[in-house]
């Protein structure tokens, strides 16, 4: 409901007797000019009205303390309600906004979740962190509706801070995403070929982006293709730029959600045409059911999670099986500049020091480590494990907490 309070005061100013106002020579302006200044102050963030307009006065150097207009902005809004009043009908405001207010899909359904049941088109939201006027948990709501029926979406929250006008003057990554998004959809509705099922040993393509845990080509990501079932349903959670899932969806038929936070990567996401949404999975685990995907991946994030036990139990509630790739830090480099420097590692897949670690890095783990844990804390099922030389893509039989630097486990709740 964002609109009763702009309603009143046209509503009762004296000049619309039941909205008959049209055989008059005054309308209802007053009331109207009031109703654009309460909306258009929800148009603009507080930082953005701040920036514009701060406590500036129009014309004078000190208050006359009298109610005439001072202030810079009080000038603003009064010259955007008048023009408001010249070209905007008052009965055609009042309906439209009405209409608005009635608009409610939950009503007729259920349940916002069951209005989205039936819906078979894909969906990109895209919301503003500084509106207040349409906020981003409103979006997150359709979302999670969306996502809870399992259907393709799209979502992020672009930083901006020009307010409810944002989607007006952020043109940069909103319109990378839509153009990205749309020129994806129109490619698939052009070919709805499928590849042939099968997975080379061909490090995936991934890009550097600012912040990015991982650096260079993706070996684990072929490795982890080759464990999953084709037509399967996987999440994958810190997705980067998607690539993972558009090797699942091209060469399995997988239908894939990606969780992920850079705003570049979910712009690439959206080229490739994988459905990812702009959530951290410390806040939004709870929007999915038990047992909802066949597959869980938690590739290359496992070092950056906070409370990893907790996070891991809500995979294993979400998924059948749970995917988890990571560094190995008990790598013999790692243990050689351990012992001879004295000082914490940095090898191909722990590129950053330790003073330097992007997105706030802080998990260190060996694959002995991973073991127990899985054992002892999970008290879950290991159904395999992967270890792997990461410059040559093999997987490592002999010694592996000693010869791979990198690993893939495959673990099931008991």
């Amino acid at each position: 409901m964002k609109y009763p309070v702009r309603r009143q005061p046209t509503c009762i100013d004296e000049n619309t007797p039941d909205g008959t106002y049209y055989d008059f020579t005054k309308g209802p302006a007053a009331g109207l000019a009031v109703a654009r200044m309460i909306g258009q102050i929800t148009y603009l963030s507080e930082e953005a009205m701040h920036e514009k307009f701060g406590r500036r006065l129009q014309n004078d150097q000190d208050y006359k303390y009298a109610f005439d207009q001072e202030f810079s902005v009080e000038s603003y809004l009064d010259y955007q309600a008048n023009v408001f009043v010249d070209r905007f009908d008052a009965n055609t405001y009042l309906y439209v906004t009405k209409a608005i207010d009635y608009f409610d899909p939950s009503r007729q359904h259920g349940s916002l979740r069951e209005a989205m049941k039936k819906t078979s088109c894909r969906f990109l939201v895209i919301s503003f962190d500084s509106d207040w006027l349409f906020h981003p948990n409103q979006s997150q709501e359709i979302v999670n509706a969306l996502v809870a029926n399992k259907k393709e979406v799209t979502y992020t929250n672009i930083n901006c801070s020009f307010g409810h006008d944002s989607f007006l003057l952020e043109t940069n990554d909103q319109g990378r995403m839509i153009s990205g998004f749309l020129h994806e959809t129109h490619k698939r509705l052009q070919s709805e070929n499928i590849n042939p099922i099968k997975i080379v040993n061909t490090p995936a393509a991934q890009k550097n982006h600012a912040g990015s845990i991982f650096k260079g080509a993706r070996v684990d990501h072929y490795q982890i293709a080759r464990l999953i079932q084709p037509n399967s349903s996987v999440l994958d959670l810190g997705c980067g730029d998607g690539s993972l899932l558009e090797l699942l969806r091209e060469k399995k038929n997988v239908s894939g959600l990606g969780f992920t936070l850079g705003q570049e990567d979910l712009i690439e996401s959206a080229k490739r045409g994988v459905n990812v949404i702009q959530y951290d999975m410390h806040d939004h685990l709870d929007i999915f059911d038990d047992q909802s995907y066949d597959y869980v991946v938690l590739s290359h994030a496992l070092q950056v999670v906070h409370k990893p036990e907790n996070i891991l139990r809500q995979l294993l509630r979400i998924g059948r099986e749970v995917i988890v790739s990571f560094p190995n830090f008990a790598y013999w480099p790692a243990r050689l500049q351990l012992l001879v420097k004295g000082k914490a590692p940095v090898f191909d897949t722990l590129p950053a020091p330790w003073y330097d670690k992007p997105n706030e890095t802080i998990n260190y783990m060996s694959l002995s480590d991973f073991e127990f844990f899985v054992h002892d804390q999970l008290k879950a099922k290991l159904v395999k494990r992967i270890a792997i030389a990461s410059r040559t893509g093999r997987e490592v039989k002999l010694f592996p907490n000693l010869i791979a630097n990198e690993a893939i486990f495959v673990i099931r709740g008991e």
